[in-house]
């Protein structure tokens, strides 16, 4: 049975000075210190960024979002606002969101344990690698097979130095697309038609918050470039 909370009063009210009220104030103040520095670095990026999204579609290209773990969430809703809208009526755009390694990993483990002529030490081992190869290969594999020149992958994730985002990167490349890649670190490799939006908050909650206005920022610029109208401010 869930313990019931007790209503707050005068009395039980947390004081100024409380611990919790200290807490929960300092992470405010770094979300706001976290927005404060973006609108000074990001709006130039994101206009790039949906710039490129507007060229693919003017193009009959598609645009194909990506997650990293949490991040895939972000990768499920910019694909989501493009089919389907945000507060108004819009045709739908082509988009697709890849699917997540998690349901990916579990169809490839269901494939090694059917392989019952294994002793159980060898489908222990290739399980094992399959699993870590399936995981590195997770995007790379979609991108070659639905990815095509005129379309424009759109990656979410806090780190770079993945093996997955390695491979779907230079997969796209050799599938002839344009990359968006949204992250909290800086692609080093030299990449042709990769556009980095690129956070630098250093911290995976901050970094989580800040992909809603990435993603809001993205559609916004793809409505108002195809449609003529965007998301209100204020």
């Amino acid at each position: 049975m869930l313990a019931r909370i007790p209503e707050s009063n005068g009395s039980r009210m947390h004081s100024e000075n409380d611990p919790a009220n200290h807490s929960a104030r300092s992470l405010l103040a770094g979300s706001i210190q976290a927005l404060l520095d973006a609108a000074e670095t990001l709006p130039q990026q994101i206009t790039q960024a949906g710039d490129l999204l507007v060229g693919s579609l003017l193009a009959e290209g598609r645009i194909i979002t990506c997650g990293v773990h949490h991040a895939a969430r972000s990768a499920d809703y910019l694909a989501e606002l493009l089919l389907y809208g945000f507060d108004k009526p819009q045709p739908s755009l082509p988009a697709l969101s890849l699917q997540s390694e998690t349901r990916f990993l579990a169809s490839n483990q269901a494939s090694v344990v059917n392989e019952t002529e294994q002793s159980a030490s060898d489908k222990e081992n290739d399980f094992g690698a399959r699993l870590v190869e399936a995981q590195a290969d997770v995007f790379a594999r979609q991108i070659r097979a639905f990815g095509h020149a005129h379309d424009t992958l759109v990656i979410f994730s806090q780190s770079v130095s993945s093996e997955q985002i390695r491979r779907a990167i230079h997969t796209a490349t050799d599938q002839g697309m344009q990359i968006i890649l949204v992250s909290d670190e800086v692609w080093l490799e030299a990449t042709e038609g990769l556009c980095l939006v690129s956070l630098n908050t250093g911290k995976a909650h901050l970094f989580q918050e800040m992909l809603s206005l990435i993603v809001h920022g993205l559609y916004d610029r793809v409505e108002r470039s195809l449609f003529g109208s965007g998301l209100e401010a204020g």
